[in-house]
C-alpha cells in the first residue's frame, strides 16, 4: 500500500473511508511504499528517442467545492508541491510533469469529493464522474517526453479504473457493493497498482536529483489520488 507520514480515510490505509469524527490517522513510513513501487516497475520496451512537444494543453480546474488543499485534508494526507524553480530537471520534462501533477491534484479532487457525497448521500449533485471524463479526455492530448509514455498510460490507466468505480457507484447509489470495503473494488486496486507503478518511475529516474522536499512532493501526488 502506499505509506505517508499521515494518511488514511480517504486513501492509503488500506481501509478507506471518510473521516468521521473521532477517526484516527495511520502513520506509516514512506520506505515502505518505495519499496513497493519498485517491484511494480517495468522497463520501457525500445528505444528511447527525444521527442519534441506539442503546444502545452491548458489547465484548467474542475468544478468542485474543495480545494486541493482542503482535499488533502479531508484524506488527511501531506501536501507538497514540487518546486520546479529548484529542480534540476529539463525543459521538456518540467513542462511535462508540470501538467501531470496538476491533474493530479484535479482528480484527487473528484475522488475526495465523490466519494464523501456518494458514502453520505448516495449521490452527487457534483457529477464526478462526468467531470473526471473531462480530465482524462485533457490527459490524453499531454503529449509525454518518450521516456514518460509508459508513465503517461500508467496514470491514464488508473484515472480510467478509479472514473469506472464512481460510475458503478453512482449508478448503485446506496447499494454500491464496495460502500464500506472500496478497496475491495478489482478496479480500485488496478488503479492502486497502476499509481504505484508510475510513481516508481519518477523516483527511478528524477529521484537520485531532486531534493528530499521534491522527493516527498513526488510521492503525495501519487499517493493522495490512491483510494488504498
Amino acid at each position: 500500500m502506499f505509506a505517508v507520514l499521515a494518511c488514511s480515510v480517504l486513501g492509503c490505509s488500506g481501509e478507506n473511508k471518510i473521516q468521521t469524527e473521532g477517526a484516527e490517522s495511520d502513520s506509516l513510513e514512506n520506505s515502505e511504499f518505495d519499496a513497493e513501487a519498485d517491484s511494480t516497475m517495468k522497463p520501457l520496451e525500445g528505444p528511447v528517442v527525444d521527442q519534441p512537444l506539442e503546444e502545452p494543453v491548458e489547465l484548467f480546474t474542475l468544478d468542485f467545492p474543495l480545494s486541493v488543499s482542503e482535499a488533502y485534508a479531508t484524506i488527511p494526507h501531506r501536501q507538497t508541491s514540487f518546486d520546479f524553480a529548484r529542480s534540476p530537471m529539463d525543459v521538456d520534462h518540467a513542462v511535462y510533469l508540470e501538467r501531470s501533477f496538476h491533474f493530479l491534484d484535479e482528480a484527487t479532487r473528484a475522488r475526495v469529493t465523490a466519494y464523501q457525497d456518494f458514502y453520505h448521500r448516495g449521490r452527487s449533485a457534483t457529477r464526478p464522474v462526468e467531470q473526471l471524463g473531462t480530465l482524462i479526455a485533457t490527459f490524453r492530448r499531454l503529449n509525454p517526453p518518450n521516456d514518460l509514455r509508459e508513465y503517461n498510460a500508467l496514470i491514464l490507466s488508473a484515472l480510467e479504473d478509479q472514473r469506472e468505480v464512481l460510475a458503478e457507484w453512482a449508478a448503485q447509489g446506496d447499494d454500491f457493493p464496495y460502500r464500506e470495503e472500496i478497496g475491495g473494488h478489482p478496479r480500485v486496486r488496478s488503479a492502486s497498482t497502476s499509481l504505484k507503478a508510475a510513481y516508481g518511475i519518477l523516483m527511478k529516474q528524477f529521484g537520485g536529483r531532486e531534493s528530499a522536499h521534491n522527493r516527498n512532493a513526488l510521492f503525495d501526488y501519487h499517493c493522495a489520488l490512491d483510494f488504498l
